[in-house]
Order: C-alpha cells, then sequence, then structure tokens
C-alpha cells in the first residue's frame, strides 16, 4: 500500500505551481502561466492531526482532482514530474494553463 506524507505533499504542491488557500482545509489551486488560478484543477489536503499520512483512497482522489493517472501523481510527489511536463498533460487534455 503506497503511503504519503501531507507535509511534504503540500510542499511539492507549492514548488509545482500550485498556489494555497487557507480555509478550514489546505485548498491548492493550480496557477496558469499568465497568474491567474485554474479553477479546474485544484485539491483540498485535510489539517487534521488524525493522521499524517495519505492512504491509497487519498492519492486516488488526489489524482483525479490534479488531473493525473496515480503513476504520474506519485511522479509528481516524487519530483521527477516537473512543472514544465504537468503543464504539458494539462494542456493535452484541452485544460487552459
Amino acid at each position: 500500500m503506497t503511503v504519503i506524507d501531507k507535509r511534504k505533499l503540500s510542499n511539492v504542491l507549492l514548488s509545482k505551481g500550485f498556489e494555497l488557500d487557507n480555509n478550514d482545509h489546505a485548498k491548492f489551486w493550480f496557477k496558469r502561466s499568465d497568474g491567474k488560478l485554474c479553477g479546474q484543477v485544484w485539491t483540498c489536503v485535510s489539517r487534521g492531526t488524525s493522521s499524517k499520512d495519505l492512504d491509497n483512497w487519498d492519492i486516488g482522489k488526489i489524482s483525479h482532482q490534479l488531473k493525473l493517472t496515480k503513476k504520474d501523481f506519485l511522479r509528481l510527489y516524487e519530483c521527477p514530474l516537473k512543472e514544465p511536463e504537468y503543464r504539458q498533460i494539462l494542456k493535452s487534455q484541452g485544460i487552459d494553463n
């Protein structure tokens, strides 16, 4: 079973072109190349203290929200998938970024 650290995920998203919107949950919006937020690409990460890790179910949900396969999401998390390649994946799906 794959498990990822919530804190590391937050840092990874910020380094890959996401902007943090602090509300009840940490909500991350992807920034387009023009600096505006892309309303189609976002995810939330709970700030709850019950667990510091995300499990397979969470990973699947976040992958879907970020418009990635689970495999590509894990590449994004582990950092081989850089922001330019992520933008290209979104572009291939017709998402303005």
